[in-house]
């Protein structure tokens, strides 16, 4: 027996298909996000941060009471019912902390920030630092790659470079690591002179001379200037051919300095041109080591360059002269860890940040740095593609 199918009847049995395997894929799709082993409270997710074990934990947690952030450890230990909770106690906290740690505004830099009340009682100081080893801002980052192809010297101000230099030259000495290439990034950051007892670029005499010897006026010297110093006092100085040694001076564009962001975009545009570097080791110091890998790992990615990166740094020493410019250091790049951090977390755990209220915490608190923002971006998009029928 023949049966005969008309034209509507097919065109039926095709929507009925369509319908049934779009929804299909729907249902699997929010079966996989909710088969994901998501953290199920905001203590869980800190071990994602890097502070797996419930001392550093218990550290952050005292330094967020003595802030005066809050008094009260629910927040960390209530279980959240979706990922858009945990979503937002992750924002509440980097929100909280920029507030109350780094407290940065603007083209404020970091030794400009006034040091808060909490940070100068006496009493506390000793168990405030400690707390600050407890979560590894102190300790030295040692390198695994011991032949990478380029060190890089992160700029900074002129005594925090001056170590992060000392260090490059200690790893040096040491047979085990040697760089093919040494790449120094300089930008046109206009200096500062030492003020309040904290160690910036140098006394105004100082910065005068090597002004005068490199015959520019003061107001013009830049990072890049005491960058290229610095590397000529430093060990790595006849060390390398004239080929192997690279010292970027990134311009400030429309920006009131480079950042780290524009210094590194600026280093993948030459290594683009140098594809036979493969593998670099960034020399920073500790207590930016990881906020610094954050951003330079993001970048890189961005970039779409298949680099291997990692990020090195010495041990804390003292750029402050008193225990609470100290703890005000620490604490501000103890904040900005938490910050560049988050993306990155919320990203690998794909959590849907598609709503209204995290969209605005989110454009609030990353809207000035394009590279974050774009990966919180990405990641609602992701979100709204997984759950797209």
């Amino acid at each position: 027996m023949t049966f005969k199918t008309t034209p509507q009847k097919l065109l039926i049995n095709l929507l009925l298909a369509t319908t049934t395997t779009a929804y299909s894929m729907y249902t699997q799709a929010n079966a996989n996000r909710h088969n994901r082993q998501l953290p199920t409270n905001l203590d869980a997710v800190m071990q994602l941060y890097g502070w797996e074990q419930p001392q550093q934990r218990q550290a952050l947690r005292f330094l967020i009471k003595e802030a005066g952030i809050t008094k009260d450890d629910h927040i960390f230990d209530e279980v959240v019912q979706d990922e858009q909770e945990l979503a937002s106690k992750m924002l509440w906290l980097v929100s909280n902390t920029q507030q109350q740690f780094t407290k940065r505004t603007g083209s404020q830099e970091r030794w400009e920030v006034k040091t808060s009340d909490w940070m100068q009682n006496p009493k506390s100081q000793a168990a405030i630092l400690q707390a600050l080893n407890t979560l590894d801002m102190l300790s030295e980052v040692t390198p695994k790659t011991h032949d990478p192809d380029a060190v890089c010297i992160l700029g900074a101000s002129k005594g925090v470079m001056q170590k992060r230099f000392d260090y490059a030259d200690r790893l040096y000495q040491q047979k085990s690591f040697k760089p093919g290439k040494v790449l120094c990034l300089g930008g046109e950051r206009y200096v500062s002179f030492n003020t309040n007892g904290i160690s910036v670029d140098g006394t105004k005499e100082e910065l005068q001379k090597l002004a005068d010897e490199l015959g520019k006026p003061l107001d013009k010297l830049t990072e890049t200037d005491l960058m290229r110093q610095a590397f000529r006092d430093s060990h790595l100085f006849g060390k390398f051919s004239a080929d192997d040694v690279v010292i970027f001076d990134t311009p400030r564009g429309d920006l009131p300095r480079p950042t780290t962001e524009t210094t590194v975009k600026n280093l993948c545009a030459w290594l683009r041109e140098h594809p036979e570097v493969k593998t670099v080791c960034f020399v920073s110091g500790q207590p930016h080591t990881r906020y610094q890998e954050d951003i330079i790992k993001a970048i890189i990615a961005e970039e779409d360059l298949d680099i291997k990166v990692e990020v090195v740094g010495s041990e804390y020493k003292n750029i402050v002269q008193t225990e609470s410019g100290k703890i005000n250091y620490l604490v501000q790049a103890l904040g900005t860890r938490i910050w560049s951090s988050t993306p990155r977390i919320m990203h690998a755990l794909g959590l849907d940040t598609s709503s209204t209220a995290l969209q605005e915490t989110i454009k609030e608190q990353y809207a000035r740095s394009p590279l974050l923002y774009k990966s919180l971006a990405s990641n609602q998009d992701k979100a709204k593609q997984t759950l797209k029928p």
